[in-house]
């Protein structure tokens, strides 16, 4: 959980820097973010539960690793829009 906490908040960091380039408020994508990567790391550890038990080393896997996805999702979504001149 910690490493999770720890990767969001640099990744978030960097989400506002892109934000900023794009003339966009920062706090509003780095909330999309932070929910995208609680929601995928719930999905995550549903799917681990349901298929696998308790698994600690999968629910942190899968977790992170749909987490990250979910954050991935955001930044595109971000970088696809125009950049302010």
């Amino acid at each position: 959980m910690v490493v999770s906490i720890i990767a969001l908040y640099f990744l978030t960091k960097q989400l506002g820097k892109i934000a900023e380039s794009k003339g966009e408020i920062p706090s509003r994508w780095k909330m999309q973010a932070i929910l995208a990567w609680l929601i995928g790391d719930m999905i995550g550890e549903m799917l681990v539960f349901q298929f696998f038990g308790l698994n600690v080393f999968l629910l942190f896997l899968f977790g992170v690793g749909l987490g990250y996805v979910g954050y991935l999702i955001v930044k595109q979504r971000l970088e696809s829009l125009p950049d302010v001149d």
